[in-house]
């Protein structure tokens, strides 16, 4: 009996040293039981973030149960140069954090551990370390504003963001490297608004299926090739106005994108090319306005049969009849574009039209049938023509479904003709 309990000893101690150390183990691994740093020993305007997100009078009175309950911490311009990597811990419900417009340079290793169900996050950098981002796997929105010689990102910086829908970046980013959207399966909104490219290279946006809706305003595109959006199959709408030096769109740029409906090109300086719009029979909306177009050629809308909306106001435009041949669905026809004429005939086909807005031109007398086969025609504008003079017995003919007519600060138009509103 005692031969068989000395036996027996060292095996159980040996047992329970094994446990010991088994449940160490499990709990160095697992974040939820790992040390939680103090609030008062936190950066401090995260810790007194903290301090009103809890509600509670001082730093020491924050618990662990406070902690796992705050959702989101608002540090946007804070003022906060660095961050220490257990700024965050214990933040384990943590939704939404904001770290925009702050004087952040680099984040350490392991700043975002713990943060499991963060969603949206918000921030400025002007360095960024590869694998910050690293274990964010619920996040779905990020903002990214970069500064400094932050100018490019490297390949793999959102490897595992495999959750992301929505990026947004902005500030000194000069160029994109291939691969850098590489894994973002799931997004479907891309913002490239407010950074200084210069150019795009086919093969930027490879990958990205999901993608619907893609930004790029305030840059510095100068042009961009015909395979620049190859592969964005699930387009919807394309943002790409506000590029002051944007100039050419090489024919075939459009290729590809069936499922566009809203295409903005304005406040560009762009000359188009007949056959631009080609493929894209799905466009209900498209903005041309203030670009640099003189002279449109008749076939420059050709296939464009979904087509409810144009605006070209703001173009030096000289129209001629034929333009918006095949333009059938065309609802609304934005004209402030210092014409001079308008041809009879200019408006054949546009069956469907119901708004005109011709304001702010430079018309001098508009003559009778100008307007015929606007049969849908609800309103007109013609306002602001200020060099208009005279309007020709039966310039409205035809417009029997006109509710509202604009000819206010019509200054030189001193008299009206006999029968001018006749079958209005």
């Amino acid at each position: 009996m005692l031969l068989s309990s000395l036996w027996t000893q060292p095996r159980v101690t040996s047992l329970l040293l094994t446990a010991t150390l088994g449940m160490m183990l499990l709990a160095a691994a697992d974040p939820a039981s790992a040390q939680i740093t103090p609030v008062c020993d936190r950066t401090a305007q995260v810790r007194d973030e903290i301090v009103r997100e809890a509600r509670v009078s001082d730093c020491g009175a924050v618990t662990e149960a406070h902690l796992a309950a705050i959702r989101g911490l608002d540090l946007r311009d804070a003022g906060i140069s660095r961050l220490k990597a257990d700024d965050f811990s214990g933040l384990t419900a943590m939704e939404w954090l904001g770290l925009a417009r702050n004087a952040l340079t680099t984040l350490e290793p392991g700043t975002f551990d713990g943060l499991n169900k963060l969603t949206r996050l918000d921030i400025s950098l002007t360095t960024l370390k590869p694998g910050i981002f690293d274990g964010l796997n619920s996040l779905k929105e990020l903002s990214l504003v970069l500064s400094g010689n932050l100018t490019t990102l490297e390949p793999g910086t959102f490897d595992e963001l495999n959750s992301l829908t929505w990026l947004n970046l902005s500030g000194s980013l000069t160029r994109l490297e291939l691969g850098t959207f590489d894994g973002l399966n799931k997004l479907t909104r891309l913002n490239l608004s407010y950074t200084a490219l210069t150019t795009l290279e086919p093969g930027t946006f490879d990958g990205l299926n999901s993608l619907k809706e893609l930004i790029l305003s305030h840059t510095a595109l100068t042009v961009l090739e015909s395979s620049t959006f190859g592969g964005l199959n699930s387009l919807e709408s394309l943002f790409l106005f506000y590029n002051d030096a944007l100039t050419t769109l090489e024919l075939g740029i459009f290729d590809g994108l069936n499922k566009l409906t809203w295409l903005s090109l304005n406040d560009n300086a762009l000359i188009l090319e007949p056959g631009i719009f080609d493929g894209l029979n799905s466009l209900e909306s498209l903005n041309l306005a203030r670009n640099a177009l003189t002279m449109l050629e008749p076939a420059t809308f050709d296939g464009l049969n979904s087509l409810e909306s144009l605006n070209l106001s703001g173009n030096a435009l000289i129209l001629k009849p034929g333009i918006f041949d095949g333009l059938n669905s065309l609802e609304s026809l934005g004209l402030n574009s210092a014409l001079t004429t308008l041809e009879s005939g200019t408006f054949d086909g546009l069956n469907k039209l119901i708004t005109l807005s011709l304001n702010d031109n430079a018309f001098t007398v508009l003559e009778s049938g100008t307007f015929d086969g606007l049969n849908k025609l609800t309103q007109l504008d013609l306002s602001y023509n200020v060099a208009l003079t005279r309007l020709e017995s039966g310039t409205f003919d035809g417009l029997n479904s006109l509710t509202r007519l604009a000819l206010a600060h019509i200054d030189a138009l001193k008299t009206l003709e006999s029968g001018t509103f006749d079958g209005l």
